[in-house]
């Protein structure tokens, strides 16, 4: 099912940039931390479910990013049956490499053709609301508009340091969630960075962009680049 395979890449695009801009930021996350991802993603036409679970780990001080998840896909009209599977994602911003593991088994690289920049709220965003999670987490939840390609991504971020704590996106077509937990600062153990042994002798090469079977992914990707990551095209 290649949108329940292209989803563990929506991860990677809503977490990298709560956004590059020229404008003052209101806050800015941590240079590192770490958290677990729940993810949801559903596609109109085809019924297409994707959803699951995901540690991630952000580090901009080494340019690197990283998802581990195990997820669930499912439509009553493309495939009826859910097919579980699990996905490694480790972004090397500073070499322009994405490694992608599929079932600890299958590996890609593909160039990357973004930088990563600073996780931050701009000053021009739109502040829509405050609240609070559980008992003491103070919320701002803004709508974000980074082009044509993501018009509507409202992010909810915890106030001061500027962590996400839910992400929702919408297209025409298709919405994603991606809720944030455990979220701790730093990199206990950074071997998560490792090139899996599986990638050592995968030959790099350039995605297309059109190419059928990776749309739903680069689509994932890019807003997760763009919104968690910071990654942007200079």
């Amino acid at each position: 099912m290649c949108a329940a395979r292209g989803e563990g890449l929506i991860l990677i695009v809503v977490l990298t940039s709560l956004r590059a801009s020229i404008s003052t930021p209101v806050c800015c996350a941590p240079d590192q931390w770490e958290g677990r991802l729940y993810v949801d993603f559903f596609v109109f036409p085809y019924a297409i479910h994707t959803y699951g679970m995901a540690d991630f780990a952000y580090d901009f001080i080494n340019s690197r990013t990283v998802i581990n998840a195990t997820l669930v896909g499912e439509s009553p009209f493309a495939d009826p049956k859910k097919k579980q599977y699990s996905a490694l994602y480790l972004e090397d911003y500073k070499n322009y490499y994405e490694y992608e593991l599929e079932n600890g088994v299958h590996c890609e690289i593909t160039k990357l053709d973004v930088n990563m920049t600073k996780q931050c709220v701009q000053g021009d965003d739109n502040l829509l609301f405050s609240g609070i999670v559980g008992e003491h987490i103070i919320t701002n939840t803004y709508n974000i508009t980074l082009g044509k390609s993501n018009p509507n991504i409202r992010a909810t971020i915890e106030r001061g340091s500027c962590v996400p704590v839910h992400l929702y996106v919408k297209h025409k077509v298709d919405m994603s969630t991606v809720d944030v937990y455990n979220v701790t600062p730093d990199i206990k153990d950074t071997k998560i960075f490792d090139i899996p042994p599986q990638c050592k002798h995968a030959s790099p090469k350039y995605r297309r962009t059109m190419e059928s079977m990776h749309i739903f992914k680069l689509k994932i990707r890019e807003t997760l680049q763009q919104v968690l990551f910071g990654g942007r095209k200079e």
